[in-house]
């Protein structure tokens, strides 16, 4: 990538993350005049603890939310979904007898109409949201105990044809993000997570499946993003490290029945360091990761095996301007 534009700096640091989870959910459905109407509810408890070495940060969070979800036929071509959340998280930085608590109520509402047997139109509207973690709540910026909670409202819109062998979905979407939350290096002495403007993001998305024969399938999707800060210093440039344009395409076989072996590309196009609000600096260089998967399926039990990054592409999953240089996180060659 284009890291090698800069010096850089190895860093080491030692911590422990505990994480317990509780996901209880439950589907049932009730008859209709113009069908099953399909009702999901369920709760998700998450408990985390983080610490580094030498207890000088000790911070805990308690997440809980409570959700229901209904996707009911209004006609025999017109289906309704409808969603609700509450949420709630409670974090407690012990080492400085911090605390903070914050909830949120989020939802969403979409229409589908079946037009044909093949062709069918949507719209959807949902709102989105993300708590700090506890680890990213340990680098904050002086002054700020705990990270506001980020937010986003997205609208989408589109069509999608399908028959037995193939199918296509094309759509458009714009998304309002508030308080996004992210790692800047340059934020501080030595960096720090902090809460970004808000920011814009529209585009297309298409995405496709093609059967060839009862041994090859294919499969592919594209994206189009337009980022762009909508308020703060920097209103009008690109989000940094946001791809305009993303792919990914894949070929599946099926020589053998039940072992399915596929190969995809994915591609990430350049992008602004992160960091770089200003958008002064050279992007990074585009990347394209080929994976190997294998799937093997019997009845009710599978196995799976997955290599990434099969050709030891050279790359970063986070790459962002410092004083220094570039911070980054280089990944494997394979994994």
């Amino acid at each position: 990538s284009g890291s090698s534009l800069y010096k850089t700096y190895d860093y080491f640091s030692a911590y422990k993350m505990e994480v317990k989870s509780f996901t209880p959910r439950a589907v049932g459905q009730i008859a209709t005049a113009n069908g099953n109407a399909v009702v999901t509810v369920g709760y998700d408890q998450i408990d985390a603890d983080y610490s580094t070495a030498g207890g000088y940060t000790d911070i805990s969070q308690d997440q809980r939310d409570f959700y229901g979800q209904v996707i009911y036929p209004i006609t025999k071509a017109v289906t309704l979904n409808a969603g609700i959340r509450h949420a709630t998280v409670d974090d407690k930085n012990h080492a400085l007898s911090n605390s903070d608590d914050d909830s949120l109520n989020i939802g969403e509402l979409g229409l589908n109409y079946q037009i044909d047997s093949a062709w069918r139109v949507f719209a959807r509207y949902a709102d989105g949201y993300r708590f700090a973690n506890a680890d990213e709540n340990n680098a904050v910026l002086p002054g700020v105990d705990f990270l506001r909670a980020q937010t986003s409202q997205s609208e989408e819109l589109g069509a999608a044809w399908a028959d037995d062998s193939a199918s296509v979905k094309y759509s458009l979407f714009h998304m309002v993000v508030d308080d996004e939350i992210m790692y800047d290096p340059l934020a501080g002495q030595y960096g720090a997570n902090i809460n970004l403007p808000e920011s814009e993001r529209q585009g297309l998305l298409f995405d496709g499946d093609v059967t060839l024969s009862d041994q090859i399938a294919l499969h592919g999707n594209y994206t189009y993003t337009d980022a762009e800060l909508s308020s703060g210093s920097f209103k009008g440039k690109d989000v940094p490290y946001v791809a305009k344009n993303s792919a990914n395409m894949g070929i599946i076989f099926t020589f053998v029945q039940h072992l399915h072996v596929s190969v995809d590309a994915n591609y990430v196009g350049s992008r602004y360091l992160v960091g770089d609000n200003a958008n002064a600096k050279p992007k990074v260089d585009p990347v394209t990761l080929f994976n190997v998967n294998l799937l093997w399926d019997v009845a009710d039990f599978e196995l799976g095996l997955r290599v990434k990054n099969i050709t030891g592409e050279q790359y970063a999953d986070y790459e962002g301007t410092s004083w220094s240089g570039v911070y980054l996180y280089p990944q494997p060659k394979q994994t």
